[in-house]
């Protein structure tokens, strides 16, 4: 078996245990689902060759970020709401680069880009506040 498909079973591995335990109430469950299914998409990507490309790092660093941060409880509505934003403004750029280019794209990509940066920003604030 490869790096990443052991990864890509990894990661169906854990998000059944996490839904299982989601579906029966089992906090043990998902304590151990979760992290599991994280772990498993890092190791897909690492197979995949995260580690040989300026790109692959990124990719890798954001995608171990992600998993640090996936579930954490209590954080402020700033985090998935920028996040949100973020996703939406890469679709200016999906937009501009393989369906409709033009200024149309950054006109409204760009500013929700930079708000969603300033929100996720904001909220270090209403963590240490």
């Amino acid at each position: 078996m490869t790096l990443n498909g052991l990864g890509e079973l990894m990661t169906t591995v854990g998000l059944t245990v996490l839904l299982f335990g989601e579906w029966k109430d089992r906090p043990a469950a998902r304590v151990v689902g979760k992290p599991f299914a994280s772990l498993g998409f890092i190791v897909a990507a690492i197979g995949f060759g995260a580690l040989e490309s300026r790109y692959g790092n990124i990719v890798l660093g954001g995608l171990i970020l992600g998993a640090i941060g996936a579930g954490v409880a209590g954080a402020p509505w700033m985090i998935p709401v920028g996040a949100l934003m973020f996703t939406a403004s890469d679709i200016a750029v999906v937009r501009d680069r393989f369906v409709a280019p033009g200024f149309a794209n950054r006109l409204w990509g760009l500013p929700l880009y930079y708000a969603a940066q300033l929100i996720i920003a904001w909220s270090i604030m209403a963590v240490n506040g």
